[in-house]
């Protein structure tokens, strides 16, 4: 009898175990047909799929293990914003959802409401999940808090999911400035070695003052101009006695005295063998083009709305405008030249 009792007991200790990592995610979305998709996604913009599974009656379910709290992302297929709600030449599908993000507990079951958009409008069963929504209250699905509501939230939950990943998708989030990313350093790099990007991200924060560093070697940019013809950096670096590149996304629609500098200095050297690449860190195509027009900017532009996060990783550049500047070496030999000292650092170089 004691020996049964031992087995028992062995028997239900470990199934609590097992039921302590295990969660449960069922999702409610009205007029929907059976067999449409849903995926999760571990990341912001919806790039790296974790798991789907398909609606039935209205209604779809995940189950797994996890060995702590993760955040996740919900796309179900066909739904969310239309084309014609978004600006002109921004693409709907690159729109973050703020509203398409959960998160998975282990040992819990979550419940998620959509509406007809995809939108979570409802969830239970996430302490952490309530927290989340505190903190974006009633914003839509394209609102955004301010960088520093959001380096002061990541600080704030550092020791949760929440806090890690948003400090994953920093840079695709605020384009915080190095600065601000070296402050968070140390909130999570004890961390190390609990997740991927997590660790990806500590990497990339721990070299940043090497990234693209003068004296350096620049790396080749691939991309499209505003009339969609491929151009890449290797097209004028080493065909140039001096490029410089001009990273942008906002400052266009200030003042006329940004680009001033950059007009008189391509005047006067653009025959001297000096080329500007302007890059532009924005999937708004029209404003792009208006910008280009409204500043003069006769100088070759590029953009990618795939490539943006690459190119501000790539070159470090997480405020805007920035300008780094490449010889005909390939080697980079400033970056933020001051607008006044532009045109003497360009008489030395192009003598």
């Amino acid at each position: 009898m004691k020996k049964i009792l031992f087995i028992l007991s062995v028997i239900i200790f470990t199934t609590s175990c097992q039921d302590k990592t295990t969660y449960t995610l069922i999702g409610k979305v009205e007029g929907v047909a059976n067999g449409t998709k849903v995926y999760l996604y571990e990341d912001l913009f919806r790039r790296t799929v974790v798991d789907s599974t398909t609606i039935k009656d209205n209604q779809f379910v995940f189950e797994g293990k996890l060995k702590q709290p993760i955040m996740r992302n919900l796309k179900v297929e066909g739904l969310g914003l239309r084309q014609e709600e978004v600006a002109e030449g921004v693409d709907a599908d690159n729109i973050v959802c703020i509203s398409c993000l959960f998160i998975l507990e282990p040992g819990r079951t979550i419940k998620l409401t959509l509406d007809d958009r995809g939108r979570i409008i409802e969830e239970e069963g996430s302490p952490l999940m309530k927290k989340h929504r505190d903190f974006w209250g009633n914003m839509g699905i394209t609102e955004i808090p301010d960088s520093e509501n959001v380096l002061n939230m990541i600080k704030e939950n550092s020791d949760n999911t929440i806090g890690e990943f948003y400090f994953n998708e920093l840079i695709n989030f605020v384009n915080p400035d190095s600065k601000s990313m070296k402050e968070l350093y140390p909130l999570f790099s004890h961390k190390r070695g609990k997740d991927k990007r997590l660790d990806e991200m500590l990497n990339y924060i721990k070299d940043l003052d090497y990234i693209a560093a003068v004296g350096t070697k620049y790396t080749d940019l691939k991309a499209k101009t505003p009339d969609g013809q491929d151009i890449a950096l290797s097209d004028y670096v080493g065909k140039k006695d001096a490029v410089l590149l001009h990273f942008f996304k906002w400052s266009g629609l200030a003042s006329d005295k940004d680009y001033t500098y950059l007009r008189n200095a391509y005047a006067k050297y653009k025959d001297k063998g000096f080329e500007i690449v302007g890059i532009w860190l924005n999937n708004d195509k029209i404003t792009w083009k208006r910008i280009i027009d409204i500043e003069n900017m006769t100088w070759p532009q590029m953009s990618d709305a795939d490539l943006i996060i690459p190119f501000i990783k790539t070159y470090a550049v997480f405020d805007e405008p920035r300008t780094i500047l490449i010889d005909k070496d390939g080697t980079i030999i400033a970056r933020e030249i001051p607008r006044t000292e532009l045109e003497a650092t360009l008489d030395k170089l192009l003598k």
